[in-house]
């Protein structure tokens, strides 16, 4: 899947994209031919998306406001980009959420939170974007964002690392559902990825200190390495993949876990 075809931009919906990975991986789009739409419940970060995301290669870019954990919500606004933008070639689902909560102490409200946006918020993207594409009988590509925390359990997020867990099992039941229709679905799980929402941890000493111990490649993931990851499984060249949950962690899961940091490790509870 290429940023254009027949002579038009495609269109690639992101959610979530208003900051952080999701509008790195707008403007990795948009920057490779994409029509980017934004959706995101922070109406503030509208202005950032369409200077950051609008390219004079590609169509300008659209955002709207929704909350992910509605299904009206969601419905209408894959309904209004539709009708903005004539179709919708792509979705990538980074609206989510993590807690930093012991799992003897997390509370049901938080619990439900955390789930409700990062796995049934992302269902319901994921569900109403693939009708769409069925009807258009165009084909398509999705791709969710999990995490490491999909692989293995990651101390203080029992609900994240269920959700992310939860979500590489649906993007697997997506693909076999959804590939009689031409529709490829694939996953990206992000290691240790340097966004507002963790640069705190950079500021930490003993953080980067001990960065090498637990990536191989001794480097800090950015958000523009999600967005490559995410710009590969919708193009042509990954047109044979389908399925899959893709690691850009730098080599964290082929060697440790963040508990080897010991208990004063801040890997453990940051």
């Amino acid at each position: 899947m290429n940023g254009a075809s027949n002579g038009r931009a495609k269109v690639a919906l992101i959610t979530g994209a208003a900051g952080g990975l999701g509008l790195a991986v707008a403007t990795t789009l948009a920057r490779r031919g994409y029509r980017v739409i934004g959706v995101d419940c922070d109406e503030s970060g509208s202005d950032r998306f369409i200077q950051s995301a609008g390219t004079q290669d590609s169509s300008r870019p659209l955002f709207y406001r929704a909350d992910v954990t509605s299904h009206t919500e969601v419905s209408a606004v894959v309904g209004e980009a539709i009708e903005a933008a004539g179709s919708i070639d792509a979705l990538v689902t980074c609206a989510g959420i993590r807690e930093i909560e012991d799992v003897l102490t997390i509370t049901p409200e938080r619990w439900n939170e955390v789930i409700a946006i990062n796995l049934t918020g992302t269902f319901f993207c994921c569900q109403e974007v693939a009708k769409a594409m069925v009807a258009a009988k165009n084909g398509g590509g999705i791709v969710t964002i999990a995490s490491i925390a999909g692989f293995v359990g990651v101390p203080y997020r029992p609900a994240y690392s269920a959700s992310k867990h939860a979500v590489i099992g649906l993007t697997k039941n997506l693909a076999v559902d959804l590939a009689p229709h031409g529709i490829r679905v694939n996953a990206v799980a992000p290691g240790t990825i340097r966004t507002p929402l963790t640069e705190a941890y950079w500021h930490n000493a003993r953080f980067v200190e001990e960065m090498p111990i637990f990536v191989p490649l001794h480097d800090r993931g950015t958000a523009a390495d999600v967005g490559s990851a995410v710009a590969f499984l919708l193009s042509e060249e990954s047109h044979f993949i389908t399925g899959i949950a893709l690691p850009v962690d730098g080599g964290f899961l082929s060697t440790k876990s963040y508990s080897t940091g010991g208990a004063g490790s801040p890997y453990v509870k940051a």
